[in-house]
C-alpha cells in the first residue's frame, strides 16, 4: 500500500481547493468545463519566507490558478499560467494560510512572507552573565507556555535544559516577551530553544548571540 507524506497531503488539498485534479496521464479526475486556448503562458516564480526568521518555508502547497506545486528547499516555486487575474493560495501546517490575487500579463516574481503559528526567538544576546532573548508569538504573547514544557539549553545541545518557569518574563507588547535568564551558563555561548504555545505549536531553534 502506498502512503503519502504531509507535503503530498497538502498538495492534494490545494488541488481540491482549486477544483482541478488530474491523473498521471493528464486526464481529468473531476468535472470541469473545457478551456479555450488562453494564449501564451507566463512564469510566476515565487519565494516563501518566514515573517519572523526570514528562513525559507519548505514544502508549502501553492495553488496558482488551477495549478498546484510544492515549494522547494529554498522556499521557491514556479508555475506557468495564461494572462489573467489569478488567485494564489498557500497552505502549510506550521503557518497561517495565505491567499491573494495577482494580475498576470508577463513573467512575474513574487516574495511572500508567511506568519508562523509557533513562538519564535527573534534575537538573543548576553548582558554580563545574563542571557537575554526576545520571543514573539504572532497569535498573541499570552499563548506562550511559560512553564516546564518550554526549555532552553546553553552551549552544547545536550546541555541540561533550563525550564521556562525559571526564566524571567517581561512584557514588551501584545506579541512579544523579553526573556532574561541569569547565570544561565557559559557567557557568549549559543542557546538552543524549544518554546510551545497553548495550542501545541513549537519550534526548535538555535540562537547565536547578537546585540539587539
Amino acid at each position: 500500500m502506498r502512503t503519502f507524506g504531509a507535503g503530498s497531503a497538502l498538495l492534494l488539498a490545494a488541488a481540491l481547493a482549486a477544483g482541478t485534479l488530474t491523473s498521471c496521464d493528464g486526464s481529468s479526475l473531476g468535472p470541469g468545463p473545457a478551456r479555450p486556448d488562453a494564449g501564451p503562458l507566463y512564469a510566476v516564480t515565487g519565494r516563501l519566507v518566514d515573517t519572523l526568521s526570514g528562513a525559507p518555508v519548505v514544502q508549502a502547497a501553492v495553488t496558482v490558478g488551477d495549478t498546484s506545486v510544492l515549494s522547494d528547499s529554498g522556499g521557491a516555486f514556479t508555475v506557468r499560467v495564461p494572462r489573467s487575474l489569478i488567485r494564489v493560495l498557500v497552505l502549510h501546517p506550521e503557518y497561517e494560510p495565505a491567499s491573494f490575487k495577482q494580475q498576470v500579463s508577463e513573467d512575474l516574481r513574487i516574495r511572500r512572507q508567511m506568519r508562523p503559528y509557533a513562538p519564535t526567538v527573534v534575537a538573543c544576546d548576553w548582558r554580563n552573565d545574563t542571557l537575554v532573548a526576545r520571543v514573539v508569538d504572532l497569535e498573541s504573547r499570552k499563548l506562550v507556555v511559560r512553564r516546564d514544557s518550554s526549555i532552553v539549553a546553553i552551549g552544547p545541545r545536550d546541555a541540561p535544559p533550563i525550564r521556562a518557569d525559571h526564566w524571567r518574563w517581561i512584557v514588551e507588547d501584545i506579541f512579544t516577551w523579553r526573556v532574561e535568564i541569569p547565570m544561565a551558563g557559559e557567557v557568549g555561548a549559543p542557546s538552543h530553544w524549544r518554546i510551545f504555545d497553548a495550542a501545541g505549536h513549537t519550534r526548535v531553534q538555535t540562537c547565536h548571540p547578537q546585540p539587539f
